[in-house]
């Protein structure tokens, strides 16, 4: 919920809404964007992740959009994200060999 007490929520395809009095409205703003139930909301902006590894905000008031971090090539996902603070949090995969070794 925001500062007003709108109720943000999202279906199935990961399409997102504004619940205003019990009526809900499409949020087109957010028409290309794919939300699932990886969004937040935090001082009036709505914070996601898309399908193509990028982390935006939403400002609710002004419904603009933009584009806060984009996933790196080895990031797996992005695990914690603390906003006062300006920091991602992404689990990254390990890469190594395993070795034999044979002592005598």
């Amino acid at each position: 919920m925001d500062s007003k007490n709108n109720l943000y929520i999202t279906d199935t395809k990961g399409a997102a809404y504004k619940v205003v009095d019990g009526e809900t409205f499409s949020l087109n703003e957010l028409a290309n964007y794919s939300l699932h139930k990886n969004f937040f909301i935090k001082s009036d902006r709505l914070f996601f992740n898309d399908n193509n590894g990028g982390f935006w905000q939403f400002y609710v008031n002004t419904k603009e959009v933009e584009l806060v971090a984009r996933r790196g090539e080895i990031a797996v996902r992005l695990d914690d994200v603390d906003i006062k603070n300006k920091r991602l949090l992404y689990l990254n995969k390990a890469l190594g060999k395993k070795e034999i070794v044979l002592f005598h």
